[in-house]
């Protein structure tokens, strides 16, 4: 299923009103890999869990780490994040769901739903399935005052049917195939990744613009992921080498004049890996975030050391997940 990111990023849009107080919840270490000034830390807290669903809370949360940790590229990179959860309580649960989209089929696929929820949830935003908040702020207010050093927000909504979205805030239901939008959303949030697919748009002119993963770069000598190229034609035409990474028409919202790397990515279609150029990028991104040199003895930087003395100089690593074969990956 394709995903139309920019509507999903309707996210950015709706602040409403702002509230500036947050309350104290209490705070989970869901896994913990080092020290958070030198991690990235992805905070999960989670909207329509009551008092009596801190249970679930904890296990959907889990559920949400265990499918980013054994998502290529970033399974092999467990060590560089912290997982926090932040138990959210919302008076009732589940979410709103108006069932006032534009998109709604009859008979709904989902029931209306009110629920007095702590981060003011909701179905329906533009379309079905974009699961958003009108008081954003209130979210970043949870974070800094529960858990200040967050890189990046996740809220898991307690509802069983499919819809997320993206933008500063990722928002995820728990519907299974939702995991996959927060994903998809990451490419762009963390990897500053942009949207393989075509959306009908106008603005589809001719250029040479480019971007991390789209081009309108013809000439290869040009083109951002050149050193990736082997012997795929230019352009690349789908169904032809879509094991190669090529030049391929339709990217960016645009069936033609833009390109992508590969006929299938995560960044086009769901369930799909991300490409080798993109996985690139979100390596390259854990690695500009975390000091590989996680600690070091003597901490004195100004020795004096005489001829006849032994200095023995420590240092410790963040590593890569060793259990993962780092030759079949991107690095």
């Amino acid at each position: 299923m394709k995903i139309k990111s920019h509507l999903l990023l309707l996210t950015i849009l709706f602040f409403g009103t702002v509230q500036i107080k947050a309350q104290v919840f209490k705070v989970d270490t869901l896994l913990y890999s080092g020290d958070p000034d030198n991690r990235i830390n992805l905070v999960i807290m989670g909207d329509g869990y009551t008092i009596s669903d801190t249970t679930l809370f904890r296990t959907n949360a889990m559920s949400v780490v265990n499918y980013f940790l054994s998502t290529p590229p970033f399974n092999m990179y467990s060590n560089f994040f912290n997982f926090i959860g932040i138990e959210v309580i919302s008076n009732e649960s589940g979410t709103d769901h108006p069932g006032n989209a534009p998109d709604e089929t009859i008979p709904l696929n989902q029931p209306i739903n009110v629920a007095d929820t702590y981060l003011e949830t909701s179905f329906d935003y533009g379309l079905h399935r974009v699961v958003s908040s009108n008081n954003l702020g209130l979210i970043y207010s949870v974070a800094n005052t529960n858990f200040p050093q967050y890189d990046m927000i996740n809220v898991i909504v307690n509802s069983p049917y499919y819809g997320g979205s993206g933008g500063g805030i990722a928002f995820t239901s728990m519907d299974v195939a939702a995991f996959e939008v927060f994903m998809h959303e990451l490419g762009h949030s963390f990897a500053e990744l942009s949207d393989e697919y075509e959306y009908g748009s106008s603005n589809c002119n001719p250029g040479n613009s480019q971007l991390i993963n789209v081009s309108q770069e013809t000439d290869t000598s040009l083109l951002v992921w050149k050193n990736w190229l082997t012997t795929a034609a230019i352009p690349t035409q789908p169904g032809t080498d879509c094991n190669l990474i090529g030049l391929y028409p339709g990217a960016y919202y645009c069936p033609v004049n833009w390109y992508r790397p590969k006929c299938n990515c995560k960044m086009k279609f769901l369930n799909q890996p991300y490409c080798e150029v993109c996985a690139e990028q979100i390596i390259y991104k854990i690695n500009s975030l975390v000091n590989l040199n996680d600690d070091f003895s003597p901490q004195d930087t100004t020795l004096t050391i005489c001829n006849s003395d032994v200095q023995l100089f420590t240092v410790t690593q963040v590593k890569s997940n060793p259990k993962y074969d780092t030759n079949t990956m991107v690095c």
